[in-house]
């Protein structure tokens, strides 16, 4: 499952949704509540309940162990519903500690899965952030990159290869 980052929406995660899904990944992108896609109102405090709907979507579905990826805003929602419920594992990019009400931070000791962290090293203080919720962590990795590159930026940008490469290998790992 992708989660997008504010103020973009799920179109910015589909050259990756794509390469995900020809390597055999059943990949979900969504909007969250507001977003392009999705109706009403934007209310970025329900990011993690717009979240546990897409992950109830695919639970419907019969998907039994869904990893979660997030950007920016939707590494905080991913961050605090793992927290809460079972998935597989999660890859937090470029993830604030606290958005909107959402506090990965408080999030990050509870999750019982793997955690992968990715931040520029210039992204206005993402990368520390990072480092301290990975530290309250169970288990985390942080994997950092040159320049300021935020969110799906990061995953579209510059380092796209290695930071898809990244995220591919976690998949991997924490899918079989």
């Amino acid at each position: 499952m992708l989660a997008h980052m504010r103020p973009a929406d799920q179109r910015l995660w589909e050259p990756f949704a794509r390469e995900l899904a020809r390597q055999g990944y059943l990949v979900l992108t969504f909007d969250f509540r507001g977003y392009p896609a999705s109706p009403g109102p934007k209310d970025d405090g329900k990011v993690a309940d717009d979240l546990s709907g897409a992950l109830a979507f695919l639970r419907g579905r019969g998907v039994e162990r869904p990893a979660l990826v997030g950007a920016s805003m939707g590494a905080t929602a991913s961050l605090a519903v793992a927290a809460d419920q079972r998935v597989a594992g999660v890859v937090a990019i470029s993830a604030p500690p606290n958005f909107a009400g959402v506090d990965a931070a408080a999030a990050a000791p509870r999750i019982g899965v793997p955690v992968l962290f990715l931040a520029a090293t210039a992204d206005d203080g993402y990368l520390a952030a990072a480092r301290r919720m990975a530290a309250t962590a169970r288990d985390a990795d942080v994997l950092s990159y040159e320049g300021d590159e935020h969110g799906q930026d990061l995953v579209n940008g510059d380092h796209a290869r290695e930071v898809r490469a990244a995220i591919e290998a976690f998949l991997r790992q924490v899918l079989g």
